[in-house]
């Protein structure tokens, strides 16, 4: 879940609404829900008058979402590699990825 829509919710929002009070377009709402990007310039400043936060606060945020989802993904890839190990030992690709894991 995104941090715009984790705010949203949070502060009881529909998408309409927050773009009606943000002055933003409905459009924009949905593109930085479905992105991983944090918002920028004019949409991050109106956001956070809209959220009552700062703005670092919300670009903070983001890193912080993108970070854990990169060590997520770094996890996967080596469970994923370690399947390999069948190669060198017999079950090998069943104990190793549960080490990993």
């Amino acid at each position: 879940m995104s941090t715009i829509k984790k705010l949203r919710e949070k502060s009881g929002y529909t998408q309409e609404s927050l773009a009606k009070k943000s002055g933003l377009s409905l459009r924009t709402i949905q593109r930085l829900e479905a992105s991983a990007e944090a918002p920028k310039g004019h949409t991050l400043n109106v956001l956070s008058d809209v959220f009552n936060v700062e703005p670092t606060v919300l670009q903070e945020e983001f890193k912080s979402v993108k970070r854990a989802e990169e060590s997520d993904r770094s996890s996967l890839k080596l469970i994923n590699l370690s399947v390999l190990a069948f190669f060198l030992f017999p079950f090998g690709n069943i104990i190793l990825p549960y080490i990993v894991w």
